[in-house]
């Protein structure tokens, strides 16, 4: 199949489960097996639900998955699936993406204005950091584009939150790291806006 699934967050998503369907029976320590379902994030793959193994992994290799058989901690049989044109679809974007920005410029970034005072705050505790929040970088100065390279998963939420703003590309001494894992700079100038 050519279906490039994707999460409700829009990602291509190749991956789902085959997991046990698990009834525990009274004064039973292992539970019993009463069928089998997929798991998955993927939109519009709701959780088939089938009665043997075989059904369930003749459903993915129909449906373009590739099936690896493995064991749940009781033994029960369970397998990862990956869908194969989206995993294919994901090398090529991924490729792209290396690809394009392999020659860039490292550099800081930054979503939004300079703060007044040369200070960010602490969202966390209200505080003031020791300078400019930033994130690292890449900017392609033949182009004007730039992306922001979160290093941390609270780097990455925060800039779920603020990537709405205009991207700026900023010169700085980095002086340390804020309660993000972010780096901070003092003496922070914005060189130019983004693409």
């Amino acid at each position: 199949m050519n279906t490039i699934h994707r999460n409700n967050l829009g990602t291509p998503e190749p991956n789902a489960t085959i997991f046990p369907t698990e009834t525990r029976v009274k004064g039973q320590y292992v539970p019993a097996i009463t069928g089998y379902h997929v798991a998955s994030v993927i939109v519009g793959l709701d959780s088939p639900k089938f009665c043997t193994w075989e059904a369930a992994t003749e459903w993915a290799k129909t449906n373009g998955f590739d099936v690896a058989p493995e064991l749940d901690g009781y033994n029960h049989k369970r397998a990862r699936l990956t869908h194969r044109a989206t995993a294919s679809y994901l090398a090529r974007c991924k490729a792209a993406h290396e690809a394009k920005w392999a020659d860039a410029t490292r550099c800081y970034v930054r979503y939004g204005d300079l703060p007044k005072g040369g200070r960010s705050v602490n969202h966390a505790d209200g505080t003031a950091e020791s300078g400019v929040s930033v994130y690292n970088g890449l900017y392609l100065p033949t182009t004007g584009e730039a992306i922001a390279i979160p290093t941390t998963n609270a780097e990455a939420c925060g800039m779920l939150t603020i990537s709405d703003r205009p991207l700026y590309i900023v010169d700085g001494e980095e002086v340390g790291r804020g309660s993000d894992g972010e780096p901070v700079v003092r003496n922070a100038r914005i060189v130019t806006r983004a693409n």
